[in-house]
């Protein structure tokens, strides 16, 4: 649930983005894993560490926070997407 609260904080769009990423990588990579070699793992690795950069832009930050981006986006990519709608866009009536 830490990973929703993080995504929660994003501006509008960063959140639109997300769900548009995720949604493509569901629907068009993950399918193609045998051809892509790119598992949820090799997708969290890429996507998470370019996703949650650090504004400081410190090498060495970045090494060291690339584990905690990539299990961040692996437990996200996981989510079912209907729930990430739901939680971050809320219909006006």
């Amino acid at each position: 649930m830490q990973s929703v609260e993080l995504v929660t904080q994003f501006p509008k769009l960063n959140r639109k983005v997300l769900v548009y990423v995720i949604k493509f990588l569901r629907l068009s990579i993950l399918p193609a894993e045998s051809v892509t070699l790119m598992n949820a793992t090799n997708l969290a690795l890429i996507f998470g560490a370019n996703l949650l950069r650090n504004p400081e832009n410190d090498p060495l930050k970045d090494v060291t926070n690339m584990p905690l981006q990539a299990a961040w986006f692996k437990n996200i990519l996981g989510m079912q997407i209907p729930f990430l709608l739901t939680s971050f866009y809320k219909r006006k009536k």
